[in-house]
């Protein structure tokens, strides 16, 4: 196992450029300050997670003692280190084709679904005042923004007043069309030429408006991390937690979609969009 003796005043990601710059095969974090040892953990992991190609164990102090003696931790590590651990085994090979397949499969969806979307459009036009489609600003793969597309489900002035809220469950701001779109996520079909155009995945993240991340990366440690992948149209948060508007529904979600980005593979896609299908057709929307 080869090593890196690292000043304490070195900064986080210069570390994790030197461990990929070197190609190490284990790491060991042995930081005692409290906020370094956060920032250079959260270093690390990003680095893991947009460079696939170079996957290598990352452990604490602990966990490196009990694996070098032979011995079961007997306590669970914090919930920080267990992202860095043998659980993340992400498919390299999948990673490399999914980019593919997710532009055959939202070409797929397009075709299948386009007299829906042509339908759902109209019925736009004839029952509400305003465009048909809903444009707003969100943050991709590696915080950069991006234009994502949506049926509009709410009047157009709906945050003239209010300025930007999370929209919550069963919102009363839909509109009546709005409200059934939601609840079948027809209003989300739109989003395939956000997959088309690179910008989404067919499964990943939720993304979320600039002002939330903003919000949230203040008080969720690691939630940059979920841009480590492309957002997606559906994924495991969408499907296994029950939709939410708080602080505390951000950090539950946040869970599924770090699992998510530590083991990508065609298996857990695979699952996912199996989950949607039968949400969707129960009419579990937001």
């Amino acid at each position: 196992m080869s090593s890196i003796t690292a000043r304490p005043s070195s900064a986080p990601r210069d570390l994790a450029t030197l461990a990929m710059l070197y190609g190490m095969s284990d790491s060991v974090v042995a930081e005692s300050a409290h906020q370094s040892r956060q920032e250079l953990a959260t270093a690390l992991l990003d680095r893991r997670l947009r460079e696939m190609e170079t996957v290598y164990p990352v452990e604490s102090p602990a966990e490196s003692h009990a694996t070098l003696g032979g011995r079961v931790q007997t306590e669970p590590p914090p919930q920080k280190w267990m992202s860095y651990s043998d659980s993340f085994s992400p498919s390299t090979h999948y990673l490399r084709v999914k980019p593919m397949l997710d532009f055959i499969g939202a070409l797929l969806l397009f075709m299948i679904a386009a007299p829906i979307m042509a339908a759902v459009a109209l019925a736009i036009k004839l029952t509400s005042p305003g465009p048909v489609l809903f444009r707003q600003v969100r943050v991709g793969q590696d915080g950069a923004d991006f234009v994502l597309y949506k049926f509009r489900s709410m009047p157009t002035d709906v945050e003239a007043k209010t300025g930007p809220v999370w929209s919550g469950d069963g919102d009363s701001r839909a509109t009546p069309l709005g409200h059934y779109l939601r609840k079948f996520h027809l209003d989300e079909l739109p989003q395939v030429f956000n997959v088309l155009r690179g910008e989404m995945s067919l499964v990943g993240p939720r993304p979320e408006r600039r002002c939330f991340v903003n919000f949230l990366q203040r008080l969720i440690p690691d939630y940059n991390l979920r841009h480590s992948v492309k957002p997606g149209i559906t994924g495991l948060a969408q499907v296994f937690y029950p939709y939410g508007a708080s602080v505390e529904d951000a950090c539950e979600k946040l869970r599924y979609e770090l699992y998510y980005a530590r083991r990508v593979s065609l298996g857990l896609d695979f699952r996912a969009l199996i989950k949607t299908i039968s949400v969707v057709l129960a009419g579990r929307g937001q």
